[in-house]
């Protein structure tokens, strides 16, 4: 064959270079998808660690074709402002007269009725006080002990306060100070000499007095209509474990385990979990026994759009692709309809039963098309779990509220690398349920934990989280 004469252009249907030619041809297409997805995930990787933000700028001006000017600094066009409201109580008065001008100095005013009132909020910088117990002590006459009573605000032999105590375990856990740095803000704010085995023993107090109320809010979990659950690596002494995080809407239960397999999740659910279990792909949700599984369509949509970017060659892959995502979306944006009130729930199941026909149209695709292949496989083991937030329209159809239970963590987790004992991650998996818990039924966390230290143990129930009644929550 001379330069440039092809195989398909041969006369002779004989020649060997022919079946040669079109093998070849075959694996240079097969080369240039892999190539093709290669890139992408090369520019993605880029984008995330290097050329963040950076990169989007320079393709925006390329396709503009003309330089662009930094963006417009300030809230977007028809963003509602913020003013501060006016306090309800004001704590000081002062009386601001002049003797003298501020322009001219001079001394010849006149005072007018007009009174110009400015109210500013400011803070006081705290101080450590001291507080001395004379406690009486008495003899009982019924079983002849000598007693003494407690006062008020009072920890029974601790030098240190329950205020001092929670806000230590609050800006470690919820503000995300290191020890170290907790130190420094309890030196200068409250000139309260510390050192960081005393904040150590403070989350130890803590947790002995909020276990109770670990148990009960994983009973309570285990007897919800539902629970959203996710994961992610912890590290204790250098070895990684599991954090777990399962949620309500009012409910939020951490546990940090060495297992990422099925004996953790149970630990958390139950044997068998009563509700729905809502989660990504993991295969160890599989082996969880539930009364329903909604698996996350988020997280579906984000592989699909890969696909789209990492296969552009392709009109296969990409119909597929596309097709599949816009089925995905319209599920999403029915239920968004039915949480504004614009459709009702029967017919958003009806709806449901019409998408989830639509589905077994996507179970049997091209097999040579790797990409879609391996989403056709989950499409086929998963589609009654992908819609199940149609017919039980109380859930969300993604997990994006267990990722957001699990954010926190992770942001910590980049200041103390995780931790360094098993105590101190108990110690995190019972404080930060709590504080979590709290912030969803929207109470102070550094109030509920100094009303945990102070109230007697039988009156530390979930009510001081602000949960609601059980069966406001299982509805």
């Amino acid at each position: 064959m001379t330069q440039g004469h092809m195989a398909s252009d041969c006369p002779c249907m004989n020649c060997p270079a022919r079946g040669e030619v079109e093998v070849l041809l075959q694996k240079l297409s097969v080369l240039q998808d892999a190539n093709k997805r290669l890139q992408v995930e090369l520019e993605e990787m880029r984008m995330r660690y290097w050329l963040k933000g950076k990169k989007k700028k320079e393709e925006g001006d390329k396709e503009n074709g003309a330089e662009q000017g930094p963006a417009k600094r300030g809230a977007p066009l028809g963003h509602p402002g913020w003013f501060r409201k006016k306090p309800k109580h004001i704590d000081h008065t002062v009386e601001v007269t002049l003797s003298k001008c501020p322009h001219c100095h001079s001394k010849d005013l006149s005072l007018c009725s007009e009174i110009e009132e400015h109210i500013q909020e400011d803070i006081e910088i705290p101080r450590v006080y001291a507080t001395l117990y004379r406690k009486r002590t008495y003899l009982c006459r019924g079983c002849g002990a000598t007693v003494s009573g407690v006062g008020e605000n009072e920890l029974p032999r601790s030098f240190i306060g329950p205020v001092a105590k929670t806000l230590g375990v609050w800006l470690k856990y919820d503000v995300k100070i290191s020890d170290r740095d907790l130190k420094r803000v309890f030196e200068t704010l409250f000139n309260l000499k510390i050192v960081p085995a005393s904040l150590c023993g403070f989350r130890d107090q803590l947790t002995r007095q909020t276990k109770n109320l670990y148990e009960q809010l994983k009973k309570r979990l285990q007897r919800s209509s539902h629970a959203y659950v996710d994961e992610t690596g912890w590290k204790v002494d250098g070895v990684l474990n599991q954090l777990w995080s399962a949620s309500t809407s009012a409910l939020s239960l951490l546990m940090i385990h060495p297992s990422r397999g099925v004996g953790a999740l149970k630990e958390i659910l139950g044997e068998e979990f009563a509700g729905i279990l809502i989660s990504d792909f993991l295969a160890v949700y599989n082996r969880m026994k539930a009364r329903a599984k909604q698996r996350c369509n988020v997280h579906l949509l984000r592989e699909l759009k890969h696909i789209l970017k990492s296969s552009g060659c392709d009109a296969a892959i990409q119909r597929y692709a596309e097709t599949l995502k816009g089925v995905i979306q319209r599920a999403l944006a029915l239920k968004r309809n039915f949480d504004q009130g614009i459709i009702s729930a029967q017919t958003l199941a009806d709806h449901g039963e019409q998408i989830r026909e639509s589905l077994k149209g996507f179970e049997n695709p091209d097999p040579t098309k790797e990409p879609i292949v391996r989403i056709a496989k989950r499409i086929t083991k998963y589609k009654e779990e992908l819609l199940t937030f149609l017919f039980h329209p109380t859930i969300d159809g993604h997990n994006n509220q267990a990722e957001r239970m699990i954010r926190p963590n992770v942001l910590l987790r980049k200041i103390t690398f995780g931790n360094r004992s098993d105590k101190g991650a108990i110690n995190h998996s019972v404080l930060m349920s709590v504080i979590q818990t709290a912030k969803k039924n929207d109470r102070s966390p550094p109030q509920v934990l100094q009303k945990i230290l102070q109230v007697p143990p039988k009156k530390r129930t979930l009510e001081l989280l602000g949960v609601p009644k059980e069966e406001v929550l299982a509805q």
